[in-house]
């Protein structure tokens, strides 16, 4: 009996060493974004989102953080796996290799360093051809905050103003168990003591200050006088 060749969609590839990692075809996740806005945000905060610690990625890595995962379309869907944000693909990690591999301190024997750099320029490469992440990837200052101008935050703050509401009868009545005559009294008391600076836009404050010229000033510390003056006669004495 002659054995049955596998079709395509059998065959499992295996990653015996770092260049037989390769991509495989799956049907796209429902939870990620099939948009390709390198330059938005809020997208990418969503990528980064789905690193969680029950995938355990192997983010100590830097050749392979979740930034930079991120950056490049690809959101963590299982353990050690990645899934294009855009085309059906994948790329998973052997984080059992790379915990196998020690590093050396010799140039061109760091298996695992080889290793990292091959699954580094996967982030790119393992896209499908026609995919827009294999051209473009978000830039790194797409992690940091945006630091907004003096126009945005101005119209933030009369947004935040227009939020609050305009009707006096949304806010309490204030009461107090003063009368008219000992609120009127206390008012007046108030009044008198705050400088008239304050108060030039009331009726009890005059405007006198355009019609009075200005006093001369008056030095706090004047400087003694170095004039001697005459002394005053002495009465003569009377016989």
């Amino acid at each position: 009996m002659t054995p049955q060749t596998p079709t395509p969609k059998k065959r499992r590839l295996t990653a015996d060493s770092p260049n037989g990692v390769s991509p495989t075809k799956i049907t796209p996740s429902t939870t990620t974004c099939s948009t390709f806005q390198p330059w938005d945000r809020p997208a990418f905060l969503q990528r980064l989102a789905t690193f969680q610690p029950r995938y355990d990625w192997p983010e100590r890595y830097p050749e392979l953080n979740p930034v930079l995962c991120s950056r490049y379309g690809w959101t963590n869907v299982a353990k050690a796996t990645l899934q294009c944000s855009v085309c059906p693909a994948k790329l998973r990690i052997d984080d059992n290799a790379l915990q196998s591999f020690k590093p050396v301190q010799t140039p061109g024997e760091d298996r695992l360093q080889v290793m990292l750099q091959t699954y580094n320029a996967q982030l790119r490469s393992a896209h499908h051809g026609t995919c827009p992440w294999r051209r473009a990837n978000c830039e790194p200052g797409v992690y940091r905050p945006h630091m907004k101008t003096s126009t945005e935050v101005f119209k933030d703050y009369l947004q935040f103003l227009d939020s609050f509401p305009r009707q006096s009868d949304c806010y309490p009545a204030v009461t107090h168990p003063l009368t008219d005559d000992e609120y009127a009294n206390l008012q007046n008391q108030v009044l008198d003591r705050l400088p008239k600076l304050y108060l030039s836009n009331t009726s009890e404050i005059k405007e006198e200050s355009d019609s009075k010229p200005l006093s001369p000033t008056v030095d706090a510390c004047p400087t003694p006088s170095t004039t001697v003056s005459s002394p005053s006669p002495v009465p003569a004495e009377k016989n």
